[in-house]
């Protein structure tokens, strides 16, 4: 049999239909959690596939991963394995590339809300005995009266789009991926980068961390920013300098953020985001719904399952090189 291991730390598989794909296969699944490049070698070497979400999948993983013929990410990013030498060793790399982006979308927008209304600060006031919002009246903003700028519109920043219009957002949106001469929303309106950030009332994240785009929002970036705007990353968390934006909120340049994804995750303890009242911080759920976990999974493991049985996948991140030292005594065992 062919040894397959889920080695995030998510909940266990018990969707039948998920199940159901490797079943009359020649694929074993096991759940073997691992947090760190180390356990990942000593726990997994005879692994065949790997099910991963933001483990480090370094190229040293691969190399002492010597049966490793697929890595399966239920969800977009893969910025966490290294592709290149995953492409060089002749393993397969795929990923879902639009199972979650309405509930991304989703999250973003909870989070937009939950800063304009000011709800984390109203929900510790009257726990602590207060009864005082009105006090807060001048600071709540009405979303018609708002522009929403959207950084990376992808399909997540897209459906976000979709979802605010409706709300009276004006809405603007900055990517360096997108044909904005074929853009069928009419609501939107594309700008540069720096244009965007120095006048939009709210920013919502959505871009790949790249090399390009790690500590986009930099300091200076930050300064930039239409003073009093709010920020919002359902991206990466990489792409935020996050002791920057601390002292940006602290002195008042933006008014607060709602953050989903941190540079290291979980968030420290020691990090200054902790101590700011202004700052929403949930832990990288933006993606996670019952409906949308059972439907990446499924198409992980069927991509699994069709690679191991010698088929195409369906959704291909590299084009592996062949390498027969790989391949041989890869056999079902």
């Amino acid at each position: 049999m062919y040894r397959l291991y889920q080695i995030d730390r998510g909940p266990a598989i018990t969707d039948p239909q998920t199940l159901a794909v490797l079943e009359g296969s020649r694929v074993t699944l096991e759940s073997r959690p691992c947090a760190e490049p180390d356990e990942i070698i000593a726990r997994c070497a005879d692994a065949d596939g790997l099910v991963v979400m933001n483990e480090p999948i370094t190229r040293t993983v691969l190399e002492l991963l010597p049966r490793l013929k697929i890595i399966a990410r239920p969800g977009v990013g893969v910025d966490s394995i290294d592709i290149d030498a995953a492409t060089e060793l002749g393993i397969q790399v795929t990923n879902v590339r639009d199972g979650n982006y309405m509930d991304v979308a989703t999250h973003a927008l909870a989070l937009i809300l939950g800063g304009i209304r000011k709800i984390r600060t109203f929900d510790a006031q009257v726990r602590g005995g207060h009864w005082n919002g009105s006090s807060a009246g001048t600071a709540l903003r009405r979303p018609s009266h708002l522009r929403l700028g959207i950084i990376g519109y992808g399909r997540s920043g897209q459906h976000l789009a979709k979802l605010a219009a409706p709300l009276g957002f004006s809405i603007l949106a900055c990517s360096p991926r997108t044909d904005f001469s074929v853009l069928t929303n009419p609501v939107v309106r594309p700008l540069g980068f720096d244009e965007l950030i120095s006048t939009s009332d709210v920013v919502s994240l959505h871009l790949p961390l790249t090399a390009e785009t790690t500590n986009l929002i930099s300091k200076d970036t930050l300064s930039r920013f239409k003073r009093g705007s709010y920020l919002v990353n359902v991206a990466r968390g990489g792409i935020i300098d996050e002791r920057a934006l601390a002292e940006a909120i602290s002195e008042g340049q933006l008014s607060g953020a709602g953050l989903d994804v941190f540079s290291k995750e979980p968030l420290p303890e020691d990090s200054p985001l902790h101590a700011i009242p202004e700052v929403t911080l949930t832990p990288h759920v933006a993606y996670l719904t019952a409906e949308s976990l059972n439907e990446v999974r499924l198409r992980a493991f069927t991509d699994v399952s069709l690679l191991l049985d010698g088929k195409q996948v369906t959704s291909p991140v590299n084009t592996p090189k062949s390498n027969p030292l790989r391949w041989r005594n890869r056999e079902p065992q």
